[in-house]
């Protein structure tokens, strides 16, 4: 799924930022795959 996160967030994400919930998962999923050092 991480690896694939990219190409579904592409698609989905006019989709998924109506739905805050959904978002803010989004998000989350985005600072795991970032690196630390980006986040702080």
């Amino acid at each position: 799924l991480q690896n694939n996160n990219s190409c579904t967030k592409m698609t989905y994400t006019p989709k998924l930022s109506s739905i805050p919930s959904i978002k803010k998962i989004i998000i989350n999923n985005d600072l795991a795959s970032t690196p630390k050092k980006d986040i702080r």
